[in-house]
C-alpha cells in the first residue's frame, strides 16, 4: 500500500511541477510596441483604445479580404457586400455612410489613403504585403487628423534579412476564386527595396458579380544611418467589379444568387485606376528630439456605370506632413511631448451621363447625354499636439 501510495506522490508532484512551468511560461509575455508617431511606445503605456494585428492574424481566415481580420477587434466592424463594396465604422461611427467608409482615417506607412472628401479604402492594399495593422480609438487618433471614428495604420512588409528573397503565394477557390501574390525583397545594412505584384480575381457567387484586380507595389527604405533614414512607397490598382447590388426578400428565398434586376440589365460595375506614392524622412535632431517628415500624391481615375445613371470621376491630391516628437526628464519622471501639422490638396472633377442600357439591345450600359458636372478643390491643414506630463 505505501508503494502505491509512494508512486501516486511522486505523479502528483511531477504534475503540478508541469503546471507550475507552463504558467510561467504563459506570464512571460512579449511587450508590443506601437507607431512611433505616438507619445508612448508600448501598447500597455498608450493612454488609448489600440489593437494590433499581425501578419499571421490577416492571412489566418480569409487571406483575400481584409474584413475577415478586421472584425476580430472589439468595437470595429467592417461589412463587406462584395470585395469592392465595403464600410467600416469604430464604435458606431461611420455608420451614416451607406456604400464606404467615411470618418475614418488610413495610412500605409506615412501615405494617406483617405481621399480630402474623407473616404477611406484600405481593401485595395493585398494582405501579403502588410506587415501588420493598427486600430486607433478615441481621442489619441487626432494626430492623424478628423476622424472622429479613429485611424487605421497599416506598416508596409519589409524584407527582414540581407540579401535577396522571393515569395510566391497562391490561393485557388470556388467560383473561379483564384489570388496570387509574387514578391521580392532585397535589403542590405543601409536600406532595402521591396516589390510585389499581387492578381486577385473571381466570377462571384450572384450574377452579375465578377471581380478583377491587379497591382504593383514598391516600398522600401535607402540612406538608412542610426539616426536617419529615408522610406518611400508606390503603388498602383487597376480594378474593374461587377456589382450584383441588393434584392428583395422574396427573391432572397427563390433565388439568393440572383442580381438585381436593372444592375444586371445595365450590366452595371465599377472600374477605376489608382495611384498612391510618397517619400518620407526620419531624423534624430538631438538626444531628446526627433523630427519625421514625408510628401505624398495620390490620384485615381474611376468609371461607376449604374441604372440610373454613368459616374465619372477624376481626384488628383497632393501634400506634406511633418511630426516633432521628443521627451525631457528620465525614466517615470519623463515628461513627452509631440507636435506636428499636416497640409493636404485634392482637386475633383466629377460628372454623370444617361445612361442608355435600355436601349442597347441587352448589351449593357451605354453612356448618353452630360446631366451635371461638379469641380471641388478640397484644402485643408491639420495641427496637432500632444503632452503626457506624469504627475
Amino acid at each position: 500500500m505505501a508503494k502505491y501510495l509512494f508512486i501516486a506522490l511522486l505523479l502528483t508532484s511531477v504534475a503540478v511541477a508541469q503546471v507550475q512551468d507552463s504558467v510561467a511560461t504563459a506570464l512571460n509575455l512579449r511587450e508590443i510596441s506601437i507607431s512611433s508617431y505616438h507619445v508612448n511606445d508600448s501598447l500597455l503605456n498608450a493612454p488609448a483604445s489600440i489593437d494590433i494585428l499581425s501578419a499571421a492574424a490577416l492571412t489566418r481566415n480569409d487571406n483575400t479580404n481584409i474584413a475577415t481580420a478586421l472584425n476580430t477587434l472589439p468595437g470595429v466592424y467592417m461589412q463587406s457586400g462584395n470585395i469592392n463594396t465595403n464600410r467600416i465604422t469604430i464604435r458606431g461611427v461611420g455608420a451614416r455612410t451607406p456604400y464606404g467608409t467615411n470618418k475614418i482615417r488610413a495610412f500605409y506607412g506615412s501615405i494617406p489613403l483617405t481621399s480630402g472628401d474623407s473616404e477611406t479604402t484600405i481593401e485595395d492594399i493585398d494582405l501579403e504585403i502588410i506587415d501588420r495593422v493598427e486600430v486607433i480609438k478615441g481621442p489619441l487618433s487626432s494626430i492623424y487628423g478628423a476622424g472622429l471614428g479613429g485611424a487605421i495604420i497599416l506598416s508596409p512588409a519589409h524584407a527582414a534579412h540581407n540579401g535577396s528573397q522571393a515569395v510566391l503565394c497562391t490561393t485557388h477557390g470556388s467560383f473561379g476564386l483564384f489570388r496570387q501574390t509574387l514578391r521580392y525583397g532585397y535589403a542590405t545594412q543601409n536600406g532595402n527595396l521591396n516589390l510585389s505584384y499581387h492578381k486577385l480575381e473571381t466570377d462571384g457567387w450572384r450574377e452579375n458579380s465578377s471581380y478583377r484586380r491587379e497591382g504593383v507595389t514598391l516600398a522600401g527604405e535607402f540612406l538608412k544611418k542610426e539616426h536617419s533614414g529615408f522610406t518611400y512607397f508606390a503603388s498602383y490598382t487597376a480594378l474593374k467589379a461587377y456589382i450584383p447590388s441588393s434584392i428583395d426578400k422574396e427573391t432572397f428565398d427563390t433565388d439568393p444568387r440572383a442580381a438585381a434586376g436593372n444592375w444586371l440589365s445595365a450590366k452595371g460595375y465599377e472600374e477605376y485606376d489608382n495611384w498612391y506614392g510618397g517619400l518620407a524622412y526620419n531624423l534624430q535632431l538631438a538626444p531628446w528630439l526627433a523630427n519625421a517628415t514625408s510628401v505624398f500624391f495620390s490620384a485615381k481615375d474611376a468609371y461607376e456605370p449604374r441604372p440610373f445613371d454613368i459616374l465619372s470621376q477624376d481626384t488628383y491630391g497632393y501634400g506634406a506632413r511633418t511630426q516633432f516628437t521628443g521627451g525631457i526628464g528620465k525614466g517615470s519622471k519623463r515628461t513627452v511631448f509631440l507636435a506636428g501639422a499636416e497640409y493636404f490638396n485634392d482637386d475633383y472633377k466629377g460628372s454623370t451621363f444617361e445612361n442608355l442600357y435600355l436601349d442597347n439591345d441587352d448589351r449593357g450600359s451605354l453612356q448618353g447625354q452630360e446631366l451635371t458636372g461638379n469641380l471641388q478643390q478640397r484644402r485643408f491643414i491639420n495641427a496637432f499636439a500632444q503632452l503626457r506630463v506624469p504627475i
